[in-house]
């Protein structure tokens, strides 16, 4: 680019490795200090299995998503995110990996098997998505896991899978204000749930401003959704409609 220095580093893009990771149409807000967690979990010679886990709107998909972004220049042979919502039978996990990377089958030779032979030298991060409607599956996850050391697992599921690779980590809900004891706007904004409800509202009405008035009902809502970023969302655009 012009203008810039010629020791300026090269620009971070998804396009520098294969990769199937979904444009998200809205920012990532906050999670700052669990993104590096992940990171620096997912870095570790000794971890190749990183399960978040949480209830349902908690943000675990978002969060995996931007950690796989964040690592893709680590993973020569690509970040793939595998969608497990419409698999319901724990046989068709080892299949739907290998229809992301699309790996066939080779003969007679069991799918796993062929897996194996074929990442066994891969540098490759996986984001599986919802594993907890098909967790039996996770013994086959470590057995693929175990013949391949250079692949990592990045898993969002409502529990843990309780293998013995797998390092766990709890998905917090977004930081709440006090409702007893609430700051002006501008330091309220800094709550990583009200900044939630911020940018959202900004996206749907965008002369929508954080004021005096309508903190308390802001705060509110983000409080009684337990900082849960989908039900936030949600919450949004209930008071955007009652203020129409």
């Amino acid at each position: 680019l012009q203008g810039l220095p010629a020791d300026f580093p090269p620009l971070k893009t998804l396009d520098a490795h294969p990769n199937n990771l979904p444009i998200q149409p809205t920012a990532f807000i906050g999670r700052e200090k669990e993104v590096a967690a992940v990171g620096q979990l997912l870095r570790r010679p000794d971890v190749q299995l990183v399960t978040l886990t949480g209830p349902g709107g908690v943000g675990k998909t978002r969060l995996g998503l931007q950690v796989a972004a964040e690592l893709s220049d680590l993973f020569i042979d690509g970040v793939f995110m595998v969608p497990l919502v419409p698999v319901s039978d724990p046989e068709q996990v080892i299949p739907a990996i290998a229809q992301t990377l699309s790996i066939g089958e080779a003969g007679d030779q069991p799918l796993l098997a062929f897996m194996k032979s074929v990442l066994k030298e891969k540098k490759l991060l996986l984001l599986l998505d919802n594993f907890e409607q098909v967790s039996t599956a996770s013994l086959q996850l470590a057995d693929l896991l175990s013949a391949c050391p250079g692949l990592k697992v990045l898993i969002t599921s409502q529990a843990g899978l309780h293998v013995r690779a797998e390092r766990e980590f709890a998905v917090p809900p977004l930081s709440l204000p006090d409702l007893k004891r609430l700051p002006d706007p501008t330091a309220l904004a800094q709550y990583e749930s009200v900044a939630l409800f911020i940018e959202r509202a900004l996206a749907a009405k965008p002369d929508f401003k954080l004021t005096g008035d309508n903190a308390p009902a802001v705060s509110g809502i983000c409080a009684r959704l337990d900082g849960l970023p989908l039900v936030i969302e949600i919450g949004m655009c209930f008071l955007l409609l009652q203020m129409v």
